[in-house]
């Protein structure tokens, strides 16, 4: 293996702000998406899904599978849409939709990082 090796990646160790995490959050470092795999207060250390696909709670509307999805932060919600705001503003890219989602749906199943 080579010297330079550090891990797999397909999860980060993941510095908790204050407010804390809940396992299962979707939480973005940057351009990062990531899923919170375990639960802590503000200075722990937990670890971040970043490969995968997740259950993700969902705005309102209808998604196709095969759909980029993007992270609201107003909604903490993850949507289609980037309307009022932009990939690197308010919409962050979360990755693609693995299934298709009702527009009454609560949840989509999103392939992280894609």
């Amino acid at each position: 293996m080579a010297q330079n090796y550090i891990q797999p990646g397909d999860a980060i160790t993941y510095i908790v702000p204050a407010g804390g995490v809940t396992s299962g959050d979707l939480l973005i470092q940057g351009v990062l998406a990531g899923v919170a795999l375990g639960t802590g207060v503000e200075d722990d250390e937990v670890e971040l899904g970043i490969e995968g696909v997740y259950s993700l709670g969902k705005v309102t509307g209808a998604i196709t599978q095969g759909q980029v999805v993007y992270f609201d932060t107003d909604e903490e919600k993850v949507t289609t849409s980037t309307e009022g705001g932009s990939p690197w503003g308010d919409f962050v890219r979360v990755g693609i939709a693995t299934s298709a989602a009702g527009s009454s749906d609560a949840t989509v199943e999103v392939k992280l990082n894609k």
